[in-house]
């Protein structure tokens, strides 16, 4: 016999359990919003009758900006379950609490990283969004720019570091507090490019298992982003293998450099998404449409209407209308051509920069 999910704050036991179960016992430091001194994030955990986890996950609602506007996005990660509690369906409770706290919160969507992704995929759970990765060899660190002015990342340059994040067009809201914070990130690798006194460029290499090798953040003119690159692969060495860099689709400037020096890209998504409160979700939809439609929701359904007809949306064809997998415009067309009008601001293109997952 063991209680419901519930919500608290970080615990020693919810450490214990994660870190046993995520990495062997050790500590984990690589996520300070979730795991530091002044965490922002909290935990869904199942316990047993004597209040021991056995069951958990993060949350964290964020404020996800992009060109078509701004939504709740809310954020889980670190969901383990206790060897010996296995089986027993606690880590799908956790998840749906999980789901229901965020959408009560206000996120329109929810987004995680999935390991398993099948298991995910059963809880309705689906690919969304996109994001370009780039191999980065060694040989390529030739056709980059001089790396001369580079120089590893200082206290004092957080500030410089937080306002070139803010200029990105695709981030999720943080504060200057919070990007201190993440900038500590232990055996994280974070290095400017500084012309004159001025921070042009910052990237951070590295942050627990998942982007050990890759350049998962980073902000500024593209010419000083790839000299911070090839000052990474300068200090590698050509025996250490490539580097792996996360580009948002919309750098289309930066991706055409990246295709000049041959560098190898593909299309991914940015992760697994669910839609988990469904007034949110058809109000981002609403934002965006041309006058003349409309959306509205209708029990567990989105029906959108336009010149010409309507189109009845389950969550999955909405989240597939509104953060496509590898920015698919398939069921947006569907969504178009049902109704008789283009909705151009489609798809929204939010982007999880490497410090802000969990």
């Amino acid at each position: 016999m063991s209680n419901a999910a519930t919500v608290s704050s970080t615990t020693p036991a919810i450490l214990r359990l994660v870190s046993n179960v995520m990495r062997d016992g050790r500590p984990i430091a690589d996520c300070p919003l979730i795991f530091g001194a002044s965490a922002r994030g909290r935990f869904v955990r199942h316990d047993d009758d004597a209040g021991k986890p056995l069951s958990t996950c993060a949350i964290l609602e964020r404020r996800a900006v992009t060109s078509a506007g701004t939504f709740g996005l809310g954020l889980i990660g670190s969901v383990v379950t206790a060897p010996s509690a296995r089986g027993k369906g606690y880590a799908r409770e956790v998840l749906e609490a999980a789901e229901q706290t965020l959408g009560e919160e206000g996120c329109a969507i929810a987004m995680l990283w999935a390991d398993d992704a099948a298991f995910y995929q059963h809880l309705g759970w689906i690919p969304a969004g996109c994001e370009l990765d780039y191999v980065l060899y060694p040989e390529s660190a030739f056709f980059m720019p001089d790396p001369t002015h580079v120089r590893a990342a200082t206290a004092q340059d957080s500030t410089a570091i937080h306002e070139l994040y803010l200029a990105h067009p695709e981030r999720l809201e943080r504060s200057l507090e919070e990007t201190v914070a993440l900038l500590g990130t232990p055996k994280m690798q974070v290095v400017v490019e500084e012309r004159d006194g001025v921070i042009t460029a910052y990237a951070c290499l590295g942050r627990g298992d998942d982007l050990e090798q890759v350049v998962h953040e980073w902000g500024g003119t593209n010419e000083a982003l790839l000299a911070c690159v090839r000052h990474f692969l300068d200090a590698r060495g050509p025996e250490a293998g490539p580097l792996f860099l996360m580009v948002p689709p919309t750098r289309q400037a930066l991706v055409h450099m990246l295709d000049l020096i041959k560098t190898p890209g593909t299309v991914g998504v940015l992760g697994m998404a669910k839609i988990v409160n469904r007034k949110a979700a058809c109000q981002m939809l609403a934002s965006v449409l041309p006058q003349g439609t409309s959306c509205r929701v209708v029990d567990e359904t989105t029906v959108v209407e336009g010149p010409t007809g309507h189109i009845v949306l389950g969550d999955r064809e909405l989240l597939l209308t509104l953060m496509p997998p590898k920015a698919n415009p398939e069921v947006v067309e569907v969504v178009e051509a049902s109704i008789g009008a283009r909705i151009d601001a489609l798809p929204f293109g939010p982007f999880v920069w490497g410090l802000d997952s969990i």
